[in-house]
């Protein structure tokens, strides 16, 4: 299995390409040799990076909540689940793994591009919600978040020297979320 790079997914058609066939897939994932993420895509059955796995699968995915808290070292401890946005017009069930610890949130086309960046993870691009956005999300949906984990989000976003609150009030105003947000931030700035 030399062949092979670590968490690196593979599709069928390119393992087809490297003289594996049909066949040969299925033996190697019975010998536990390969994981089957979903139809087509297969992965070598070591410790998978779950994180590079799916911005490998999903490139139209962008990482929010959870992941992007931690991606930005607003979290401390690595999230249960990945967290990513997708267009509502997406197929539910693609998004759908025994695999991979994955919530997906299907979010309208109007604002789904709002704050997207792109980032590196091992040499892979990745599609992003900036810090600003980031923490707008978590406004907006604080009950998908436990108490402490919206309180550390929110505080290290106050510390990082790096924040942009003309951007956090821009998008709050977008996202009709304004009055909120100062509300929130105003004691801190």
């Amino acid at each position: 299995m030399t062949i092979f790079e670590p968490n690196k997914v593979y599709s069928a058609n390119q393992l087809n390409k490297l003289g594996f066939t049909s066949n040969h897939l299925t033996m190697l994932i019975s010998q536990n040799e390969l994981i089957r993420l979903q139809r087509g895509y297969y992965v070598v059955n070591i410790d998978i990076d779950q994180f590079l796995a799916i911005i490998q699968l999903y490139p139209e995915a962008i990482v929010c909540l959870h992941s992007a808290l931690y991606h930005y070292d607003y979290l401390d401890a690595l999230p249960n689940i990945h967290t990513i946005a997708v267009s509502k017009a997406n197929n539910r069930y693609k998004y759908k793994h025994n695999q991979i610890r994955l919530k997906a949130y299907f979010r309208d086309d109007k604002y789904i591009n709002l704050g997207v960046k792109t980032s590196n993870y091992k040499g892979v691009d990745f599609q992003i919600y900036d810090k600003e956005r980031t923490i707008i999300d978590c406004i907006r949906r604080k009950k998908l978040l436990s108490a402490n984990t919206y309180k550390q989000a929110i505080q290290k976003y106050i510390n990082d020297p790096d924040k942009n609150i003309d951007r956090l009030r821009n998008y709050a105003k977008i996202l009709r979320i304004k009055d909120k947000v100062d509300i929130l931030i105003e004691p801190w700035i």
